[in-house]
């Protein structure tokens, strides 16, 4: 459910898009026997990733405060399953994927090319 709400647009749906990003968020800060692992790979079983990532792509591209807080909430969820990829490799095999791991290298590096070229 949670998945399918962050996989709205957010243009036309940022309510839905928060309150799944705050859901999401606070799964990972339950007090509960059930392991950050279990979780990352119930979240990947759902399709999480590919929504997550277009939704930090989307926010690149938004400004104001409510979108600045989004952006780091994204980053810290990815930030988890970065965390759990050291142990399990169903995670990592997720994460490693091409689509996210071209979105993230568009994400971390996609204002490089409309810099100016040093000249030397």
């Amino acid at each position: 459910m949670l998945v399918d709400l962050l996989d709205e647009d957010y243009a036309e749906q940022s309510e839905l898009v928060v309150d799944a990003l705050n859901g999401i968020s606070s799964v990972f800060e339950l007090q509960s026997p059930t392991t950050k692992n279990d979780f990352c790979r119930m979240f990947i079983r759902e399709g999480l990733l590919d929504p997550l990532t277009s939704a930090l792509l989307n926010m690149m591209a938004t400004r104001g405060e409510v979108a600045d807080q989004m952006k780091k909430q994204i980053v810290q969820i990815t930030l988890v399953f970065s965390q759990v990829t050291q142990s399990d490799i169903h995670v990592r095999n997720a994460l490693g994927t091409r689509k996210i791991v071209r979105r993230g290298y568009s994400i971390a590096f996609g204002g490089l090319a409309s810099r100016p070229k040093h000249t030397f």
